[in-house]
């Protein structure tokens, strides 16, 4: 149980650092496995050993090495490539041999990636161009004379909004075809 809540803290830390206690308790070969599940490699382990000696803990290399194989058949799959593509992950030079179906799925999540940073670009430059009209309107308040300029501008500021929103449902669409 305690080496669920220490796999927990990691995968939502998404470091490989662990604390004094959590090298005291951990399950070297559990360890392994999630690490191998995330295509995790041999620094992984090494900044474990680097953060367990602050606690006078010697990391257990086989045991670790031995989850890590048994991960690895996790990731070494499609669904595994095709998870590390979505996520931003590596996945080249993971998996001994590296098959056309991994690379074909592993394609496939990097341009789903793609097209999700893309949809998250459009949606801040949209928060923006919102601030921008708010500015705009707070500004005009105090001056009379720039009323009609705030109408001008926040009318063009809206075009491109719903012009971005457009490109978004569009990007959406596309990404689609990209889920596994």
């Amino acid at each position: 149980m305690r080496a669920l809540a220490l796999f927990g803290l990691l995968a939502l830390g998404g470091c490989a650092t662990l604390t004094a206690d959590q090298c005291k308790v951990a399950d070297w070969r559990a360890l392994g496995v999630e690490d191998g599940a995330l295509g995790y490699g041999e620094t992984r382990f090494l900044e474990y050993t680097k953060d367990c000696a602050k606690a006078g803990v010697t990391p257990d290399r086989t045991a670790w090495e031995n989850g890590r194989k048994d991960g690895l058949l996790q990731f070494c799959t499609p669904k595994g490539a095709y998870s590390a593509g979505v996520d931003g992950r590596p996945f080249r030079g993971r998996c001994t041999p590296e098959t056309p179906a991994q690379l074909a799925a592993l394609e496939k999540g990097q341009t789903f990636h793609a097209i999700t940073d893309e949809i998250d670009f459009l949606r801040i430059q949209i928060l923006e161009l919102n601030q921008e009209i708010r500015d705009i309107y707070n500004d005009s308040n105090h001056h009379r004379r720039r009323v009609t300029f705030a109408g001008i501008r926040s009318g063009v500021l809206y075009g491109e909004i719903a012009r971005l929103r457009h490109q978004i449902r569009h990007l959406r669409e596309d990404r689609e075809a990209y889920r596994f």
